[in-house]
């Protein structure tokens, strides 16, 4: 949607207060997303462009990097302190999900190394089990998951009518499917005590 694009979301966030979360796929690109974007993301085929990295540790926004596919804990942690040696503290962790031998899902989300991380980091830590499985049927039971595992935070693509989805169709929750995902996770929260905004 590039500059035009961010200009209506900012438009869209000023009238129904909503927040934006735009990915950046160029290091020259960094500024515009500073400027209309609440939170900058480096996706996942970004997260060793170095100077993706140096830019956003430049800014003053919150930075949600997304690990790589065939990326260790340790390459992944030492992306966030590229971001965090620069200045920027805002760094937001997202798992969604590494390469195994599997061949049935897209990837396998990683709780192991997720709880690895709640572990030997204090950044906050949020979790995609869309893009993980790569299929709706399966995102519910993985979130329900990982929100017990008290992650901060989950990454859910959801769609009025999946099948004529832009992007991701197949990974996509409709409207009934998410608010009875969203129902059964204030359940756990309940039993674990731990909140859902």
């Amino acid at each position: 949607m590039g500059l035009d694009g961010l200009k209506l979301l900012a438009k869209i966030r000023d009238e129904f207060g909503l927040k934006i979360i735009s990915e950046v796929r160029d290091s020259t690109h960094v500024h515009d997303i500073i400027e209309y974007a609440d939170i900058i993301q480096i996706g996942a085929k970004s997260m060793y462009d170095h100077g993706i990295l140096r830019a956003c540790g430049k800014a003053n926004k919150p930075v949600m990097l997304k690990r790589g596919f065939g990326t260790s804990l340790q390459e992944f942690v030492q992306a966030s302190e590229f971001i965090l040696s620069g200045g920027n503290e805002q760094v937001i962790l997202c798992e969604r999900g590494i390469r195994t031998f599997e061949n049935k899902t897209r990837f396998t989300l990683d709780l192991c190394g997720a709880a690895y991380l709640k572990e030997h980091t204090n950044l906050p830590l949020v979790l995609d089990p869309s893009h993980a499985m790569g299929y709706a049927y399966g995102v519910p039971d993985l979130a329900r998951a990982c929100f017990a595992m008290g992650i901060d935070g989950l990454l859910i693509e959801v769609h009025p009518n999946p099948a004529v989805a832009k992007s991701d169709a197949s990974q996509q929750l409709n409207h009934k499917e998410f608010i009875n995902l969203y129902d059964s996770l204030l359940k756990i929260g309940e039993a674990i005590g731990y909140q859902l905004i």
